[in-house]
């Protein structure tokens, strides 16, 4: 249910290149939504970026279907 959500292809290649993690990230199958965007607004910026890239390693850290359905509210 929950995972990195995929990224626009047209800016795929720049963020790859600019966050040395985000290939980790690509290597994760997409959830309905993502662990950043849960915690974070839409991103504006490459440090936005870069924040939700570690909120989606931190996520699949501790990834599971327990995980998925708590109430983090």
């Amino acid at each position: 249910m929950v995972g990195p959500r995929p990224e626009q292809p047209e800016i795929f290649a720049t963020l790859r290149e600019q966050i040395a993690p985000y290939r980790i990230r690509q290597r994760v199958r997409p959830g309905i939504t993502g662990w950043a965007q849960i915690n974070q607004s839409y991103d504006t910026c490459i440090e936005d970026v870069r924040r939700k890239v570690r909120y989606d390693l931190e996520y699949l850290e501790r990834q599971s279907v327990v995980e998925d359905l708590k109430d983090h509210a």
